[in-house]
């Protein structure tokens, strides 16, 4: 498969993830929930399977699917964060020119800080508390998605339907709201929650972020990222820089999580990446490959 078409696969994939997982946060409001398929992001996020299990002393079987994540990232690295994360897709597009070169100024040390937060949250699970799992990336992406954007899109629908009706000029629109997407897609009641500025300021602190490099929050603070960082490093496949490497720094340039160091690639490139596929090739002699 060439570099174009595994970028185009993958973001495919992500949208195709985004999108059920916000179909999967307007469906929760209707009557009819989807089931246990309302939780499968919770349910494949490995940190929270981990430290909820740590915190009851128990093996949860409703958590198990988490397994699969382990699985495909022990095998391909860290797919989940480049391919399948909802709130790691909203970062990677929304980039702030300039982000990446001022990327590359902060020191990479930094990065330490997200398994401090990881060490952090499964202390606590040992402990007996998860209240630190507000800083998941399921978590944080899940509670912004149903106490802030569901009710901003219903009250913005619902604002429309008041102006055309006072307008006379959409009462069959309104009536097809009202009859094919009100209850099915759209919440019968509109939705209130009294934390719902806080996760907005949360999440908006979050794309901010983005202004000191391209997905600070991934490279930086996710502690998910760092769980699964750490086991990416024995993945089965990874990128690694081979013998024809000739130090010309393209493969760090493409990396836009900036897990490749340009200055020193080969001392770097063993380290899987979240958008791995989009390195391979980079170079003039393709010297980074899938090992």
């Amino acid at each position: 498969m060439s570099r174009r078409a595994a970028r185009r696969l993958r973001q495919g994939v992500q949208a195709a993830s985004l999108l059920f997982f916000l179909y999967l946060t307007f469906a929760t409001f209707q009557h009819v929930t989807p089931g246990p398929a309302a939780s499968v992001f919770l349910r494949l996020d490995p940190l929270i399977a981990l430290a909820s299990m740590l915190a009851a002393r128990d093996w949860i079987w409703a958590l198990v699917p988490a397994l699969v994540v382990v699985a495909a990232t022990l095998m391909l690295g860290r797919v989940w964060c480049g391919w399948i994360c909802p709130l790691g897709t909203v970062l990677e597009y929304a980039r702030v020119p300039g982000a990446r070169e001022r990327g590359r100024r902060l020191p990479e040390r930094l990065r330490a800080v997200k398994y401090v937060v990881l060490v952090a949250v499964i202390a606590a699970a040992v402990l007996g508390s998860l209240w630190l799992l507000v800083l998941d990336p399921i978590t944080i992406a899940q509670r912004t998605a149903t106490t802030v954007l569901a009710p901003a899109v219903d009250y913005v629908v619902r604002a429309v339907e008041s102006l055309l009706t006072w307008a006379g000029a959409g009462t069959a629109v309104v009536e097809w709201i009202d009859t094919s997407i009100r209850g099915s897609l759209l919440p019968s009641v509109t939705p209130a929650f009294g934390q719902a500025l806080a996760f907005a300021l949360v999440f908006l602190g979050i794309l901010a972020l983005n202004l000191l490099a391209d997905r600070f929050w991934c490279r930086y603070l996710c502690p998910l990222g760092a769980l699964l960082g750490t086991l990416s490093k024995f993945a089965l496949l990874r990128p690694v820089i081979g013998e024809r490497c000739t130090g010309c720094g393209r493969c760090g340039a493409s990396c836009r999580l900036g897990a490749i160091d340009a200055a020193t690639p080969a001392a770097s490139g063993a380290k899987p990446t979240p958008t791995a596929h989009d390195a391979p090739a980079a170079g003039p002699d393709a010297a980074l490959l899938a090992a």
